[in-house]
């Protein structure tokens, strides 16, 4: 059995803590950043079938990368503005 998920960051520990990030690496996605708790890939333990998850939430400011662009659309790189995939439309 695992052990350690009230403090994972502890060396002991069996988890640790992951946070998701958007392809510029932004932790802020979709106004939110949320903090998992997850075993660690090296931990040779299990979790028991009532491992109730842990996550931990904070708000954040929505941003342009949080909207995708419409269908037939691609995001330019160069000011993530939204640009026709085929200008003749």
């Amino acid at each position: 059995m695992c052990s350690g998920a009230w403090d994972p960051t502890s060396k002991n520990s069996d988890y640790e803590f992951w946070i998701p990030t958007n392809y510029k690496g932004d932790k802020c996605v979709f106004g939110r950043k949320i903090k998992y708790v997850r075993r660690k890939r090296e931990a040779e333990c299990f979790n028991p079938e009532e491992y109730d998850k842990k996550l931990f939430v904070d708000q954040c400011e929505c941003t342009e990368e949080d909207w995708e662009c419409d269908f037939g659309f691609y995001r330019s790189p160069v000011n993530d503005s939204c640009i026709p995939l085929n200008k003749t439309f």
